[in-house]
């Protein structure tokens, strides 16, 4: 049996929590497998830590146990113990920041228990990279990019979508081109940097461009900040956390999706499935030349990569898409097939499944 041991999982929302769920549902379906999952607040992170310690160690010692696979990294001491003391193999994903958490003491642990793993599976290069860095052999550091499902409905044309946005969220998108950022706003996103540096020479050159930005998060206050500053108070709107069907409608009201990310120390970007998600709705993606992004867009295919940093080069490069709007929607249905055939569960999966045979066949320890 698979043993799968989570902290990040519904009814938690957040891209960790749908990668978690996909990768542990489809395995199931096609191996015995068994998940002990947490998806309440990650201050009760210590107590879900100990009952699933010791959940795993009543299915272990009844010899139920082929491999256990940890949903991030945060749960390496946990891996590691139950490794030493049931001798399975134990597999771990990583995601980025998870790695390169700047705390001395866990930087530590990170650096202990990773390399002792018998397979490291990083969900991009750039996250590979920090886990070679901190000891693991490039024999057991493997990457496997997150997969992303297709929209749970069909989806509304970009006017329908506009329509049901601005009824809920009192937005006037009528004519206007739009771009969009979604996910949790934190510095390293780029929106507050985007929304002073970049997007006011965007709106001179397409004067109806509105940008919404979708989540939540520490960075928002700087956001707000900036939006006073540039006097952008009617171009640029948050509008919090929605619900999954209203994010796919601000997927599909867009004209374009944006990662104006930039490079921040102790933090990083393991990949970015919001690309992928956007590539889904038919929605070109630009954005910053960094980390994990590379991974998650392959240029001319579902995106434009700009260097990090470079205002001047993303403003122009969004600006030359906002002005064919026909090329535009060409490119987006382009990137839906394409990150369909790419990111598919399916594939992810049977990499996974390669991955655990080959640990319980015990090849890929040293």
């Amino acid at each position: 049996m698979i043993l799968f041991i989570t902290r990040k999982y519904p009814p938690a929302i957040g891209g960790m929590e749908r990668v978690s769920y996909r990768l542990t549902t489809e395995i199931s379906q096609r191996r015995d497998a068994r998940i002990i999952a947490w998806g309440g607040s990650q201050k009760y992170l210590p107590l879900f830590a100990i009952s699933a310690f010791a959940r795993a160690l009543a299915l272990g010692l009844a010899g139920e146990v082929e491999l256990i696979h940890l949903g991030d990294l945060a749960l390496g001491g946990l891996g590691y113990l139950l490794g030493r003391i049931l001798r399975v193999p134990i597999v771990v994903t990583v995601h980025g920041l998870d790695v390169i958490y700047p705390n001395w003491f866990y930087q530590r642990v990170v650096s202990w228990v990773l390399p002792t793993f018998d397979a490291v599976i990083a969900i991009s290069r750039a996250t590979q990279a920090e886990c070679l860095e901190r000891g693991v052999r490039p024999a057991r550091c493997f990457v496997v990019t997150n997969g992303v499902d297709p929209p749970p409905v069909d989806l509304p044309d970009r006017a329908e979508a506009r329509n049901r946005l601005a009824t809920t969220y009192g937005l006037s998108l009528s004519d206007r081109d739009v771009l969009l950022t979604t996910g949790r706003l934190v510095r390293r996103k780029g929106v507050a940097w985007f929304v002073e540096e970049v997007l006011p020479s965007i709106i001179h050159l397409s004067p109806g461009t509105v940008y919404l930005v979708v989540g939540t998060g520490p960075d928002e206050a700087r956001i707000r900040e900036a939006i006073v500053r540039t006097g952008l108070n009617d171009q640029v709107r948050l509008i919090g956390k929605v619900p999954n069907e209203d994010l796919w409608d601000a997927y599909r009201a867009c004209e374009l999706f944006v990662m104006p990310n930039i490079a921040v120390k102790g933090d990083m970007e393991g990949f970015g499935l919001v690309a992928i998600e956007a590539g889904l709705a038919e929605r070109y993606v630009v954005a910053s030349d960094l980390e994990g992004i590379r991974d998650a867009i392959v240029p001319p295919f579902n995106g434009d990569l700009v260097s990090p940093g470079d205002s001047t080069a993303l403003a122009k490069t969004i600006a030359n898409r906002l002005a064919d709007p026909v090329g535009l929607d060409k490119l987006g249905r382009t990137a839906r097939q394409f990150v369909t055939d790419r990111f598919g569960w399916h594939a992810i999966v049977d990499e996974y499944l390669r991955i655990f045979d080959a640990c319980r066949r015990s090849t890929v320890k040293a």
